[in-house]
C-alpha cells in the first residue's frame, strides 16, 4: 500500500520526545494541528502524546490528593509534624545532584527515560498508564 509506514520518521520522534518534555503541551498542539489540516497522527504519536498528557494528570492529581491528605494529616499533634518533616525531605530538601528533591529526580529521570525512548522509535510502557492510553488509541 502507497504511503503507509510502520517505522515512525524523525519528526514524529521528535514530537513525542517533545511532548514528554513539555508535559504534553507540544503534542497536544501537534493533535490540533493535524486534526485541523485533516491528516491524523500516527498511532505511535498518538500513544506518546495521550502518555504524556495523561502522566501529567496523573502527577497532577498526586499532588492534589497529597497535599490535601497533608493538611488533614497536619492537624494531628505528633504525628502531624513528623509527616511534615519526612515529606520535606523527601519533596522538597535538596539533594546534592542538581538542587532537586528525591521525588523531583525521579520524575525528571522518568520524564527523560521516556522522551529519550520515544526519541529511538520505541513504545515505552509505563505500569498502569501504558494499558489505559493503548485502549484510547
Amino acid at each position: 500500500m502507497r504511503g503507509y509506514r510502520t517505522e515512525p520518521n524523525m519528526f514524529d520522534r521528535i514530537i513525542s520526545a517533545a511532548s514528554y518534555l513539555t508535559m504534553g503541551f507540544v503534542g497536544f498542539i501537534w493533535m490540533i494541528i493535524c486534526y485541523i489540516a485533516g491528516k491524523p497522527p500516527m498511532s505511535f504519536v498518538k500513544y506518546h502524546i495521550i502518555q504524556s498528557i495523561f502522566i501529567s494528570i496523573v502527577i497532577y492529581l498526586i499532588k492534589i490528593v497529597s497535599s490535601i491528605l497533608l493538611g488533614f494529616i497536619g492537624i494531628i499533634p505528633f504525628v502531624g509534624a513528623l509527616v511534615n518533616n519526612i515529606v520535606y525531605y523527601f519533596a522538597f530538601y535538596p539533594t546534592m545532584l542538581l538542587g532537586l528533591s528525591i521525588i523531583q529526580l525521579a520524575l525528571l529521570m522518568l520524564i527523560i527515560y521516556l522522551a529519550v525512548t520515544s526519541f529511538m522509535g520505541k513504545y515505552t510502557i509505563v505500569p498502569w498508564i501504558s494499558d489505559n492510553v493503548r485502549r484510547l488509541v
